[in-house]
């Protein structure tokens, strides 16, 4: 979705050769992350029922750019992270799971929805948009 919906530079949140190789092994690659949150919506809709954004982060340790996208609908918002290319054998760290976001992939355990706690609408941005994005890896 992002490679329609946003600028050439901030497209690649999953690299073209991601794709093939989901469809060979038919999973995502080992350095791709996803997140499933549960946000609270706003009584008044003043937040629209679906969006995207997209950001690249430059990371020290693995000398590349991490890439962060967020789809949110409704109350339901999905982060997909992507560290960048890394030797073989390694897979992106994962990061902790809070009440209001769960891991989505690598599948950790069920999903109980909707999660007992909610992200405040205020803080969206702050999901798809940090600040700074702590990437790493670790051994596969």
């Amino acid at each position: 979705m992002f490679q329609y919906t946003h600028r050439r530079d901030v497209r690649p949140v999953i690299p073209t050769g991601d794709f093939g190789a989901f469809r060979e092994c038919r999973q995502p690659t080992a350095l791709l992350l996803a997140r499933l949150g549960f946000m609270n919506y706003p009584p008044d809709d003043s937040e629209p029922l679906v969006d995207t954004l997209c950001q690249g982060y430059g990371t020290a340790e693995l000398g590349g750019v991490a890439r962060v996208g967020a789809l949110k609908i409704g109350c339901m918002v999905v982060q997909v992270i992507r560290a960048p290319d890394v030797p073989e054998g390694y897979r992106t760290a994962p990061f902790e799971a809070l009440p209001s976001i769960r891991p989505l992939w690598p599948p950790e355990e069920s999903i109980e929805w909707p999660l007992t706690a909610a992200i405040p609408h205020e803080l969206i941005t702050a999901l798809a948009l940090p600040e700074g994005l702590d990437v790493s890896t670790v051994p596969a």
